[in-house]
């Protein structure tokens, strides 16, 4: 099973959705920093929400994660994740 985490819930959303209907992946986290679509993906999916990279990494062991935040965000993300052991 390879515990997964979306960053950023605009087009992440069907990322949420295509990993939830994966029998080999479990979605650990999303992150998003709009508390409204953090809200509905916590009430949807019952998925734990964050409004930080940072804070999810201090709360759940996460393997993979999908970055869906604008493209001018990602380098930072995927240093970010690197670091912490994320692929």
């Amino acid at each position: 099973m390879i515990r997964v985490a979306v960053i950023g819930l605009g087009i992440g959303q069907r990322h949420v959705r295509a990993y939830m209907e994966n029998p080999n992946t479990e979605v650990v986290g999303v992150v998003d920093i709009n508390p409204q679509r953090t809200q509905e993906v916590e009430d949807e999916y019952g998925l734990p929400a964050f409004r930080g990279l940072e804070t999810l990494l201090d709360n759940v062991t996460v393997d993979a994660a999908s970055i869906c935040t604008p493209p001018a965000l990602h380098a930072p993300q995927v240093e970010q994740l690197a670091i912490a052991g994320v692929h």
